[in-house]
C-alpha cells in the first residue's frame, strides 16, 4: 500500500483536522497535491487544484458541513477547489457530477449515449427517451437533472 507524502500542515487547520469539514479539506487538498495519493491520477495528475490557501480560507467558502450524509462537490468537475466551484451536496448529487465515459456507446455529452435508432437521454436509472440528435438528448437530460437539482436541494445550476 502506498504511502501519501507528508504536505506541509497548515496551521489554520490546527485542532479541527479530525472533524468532516478538516478531513474533506485535507483530502481534497492531497488528491491534488500529492503523487503518492492514490487518487491523485483523477485531480492532480489531471491539473485539478487545490487553491485554498488555508482552512480558515475554504470554510469561509462553503461554511460548514450541514449534515452528516453530504460531499464536498466542484460545481465544474474539471474545474478547481476553489472559491465559487465547491459546496456541499447529498451523495445523489455528488454522483451525477462525475466525468463522462469515453467508449463507442456514448456521447461526449453526459446522460447521452446511442442505442439502436437514435440518441439516449438517461438520468440516473430514469430513461427519458431517443431523440435524433445529440444536442437533443442532452437537452432533455439537463432539463431533468435540473429539475431534479431544484427539488432536491432547492437550487438551479446556471
Amino acid at each position: 500500500m502506498r504511502k501519501s507524502l507528508p504536505l506541509p500542515l497548515d496551521p489554520s487547520l490546527s485542532g479541527k483536522a479530525l472533524t468532516p469539514e478538516g478531513l474533506a479539506y485535507r483530502s481534497a487538498r492531497y488528491r491534488c497535491l500529492n503523487p503518492r495519493n492514490i487518487s491523485f491520477f483523477n485531480y492532480g495528475a489531471r491539473g485539478i487544484q487545490f487553491k485554498f490557501s488555508s482552512f480558515a480560507e475554504f470554510m469561509e467558502a462553503v461554511g460548514p458541513k450541514p449534515d452528516p450524509s453530504y460531499m464536498l462537490d466542484r460545481i465544474d468537475n474539471e474545474g478547481h477547489y476553489e472559491k465559487g466551484n465547491v459546496r456541499w451536496v447529498p451523495r445523489s448529487i455528488n454522483m451525477l457530477n462525475s466525468r463522462v465515459r469515453k467508449d463507442k456507446l456514448t456521447s461526449s455529452l453526459r446522460g447521452v449515449g446511442w442505442h439502436g435508432k437514435g440518441w439516449v437521454a438517461r438520468f440516473q436509472d430514469q430513461w427519458i427517451g431517443t431523440f435524433p440528435t445529440e444536442e437533443a438528448a442532452s437537452k432533455a437530460y439537463w432539463e431533468r437533472r435540473n429539475e431534479y437539482e431544484k427539488t432536491v436541494l432547492g437550487m438551479v445550476r446556471n
